[in-house]
């Protein structure tokens, strides 16, 4: 997935319009349109801000794929202590087996 698309899904899941986005970043929502179809990045300095705002981990919309693996990974722990505690254990009974197949 594109930065652009990670971006675009994001912004989704996080139920703002690119409109809603934009205002929250001080752009333009024709800037936020060019994030996402990848016709230009956002700065650096840029993607930390889009980070918090969509409730993202530090290093989710990087470009470099351990930041991103590192980011999506500390996204899923977060979600996961979100649930309740029988389902956590269910999921991390789940995450254990399949640790034990693939090693």
């Amino acid at each position: 997935m594109s930065l652009g698309e990670r971006l675009k899904a994001a912004r989704k899941a996080k139920r703002l319009s690119r409109d809603d986005l934009a205002r929250l970043l001080s752009r333009s929502p024709h800037t936020v349109k060019s994030w996402e179809i990848d016709k230009h990045a956002p700065p650096c300095s840029m993607l930390r801000k889009i980070e918090v705002i969509l409730d993202k981990a530090k290093g989710h919309f990087s470009t470099r794929e351990e930041d991103r693996l590192g980011a999506a990974m500390k996204d899923l722990a977060l979600q996961i202590k979100a649930l309740p505690i029988k389902k956590q254990e269910k999921i991390l009974k789940l995450i254990e087996n399949f640790a034990g197949i693939i090693s």
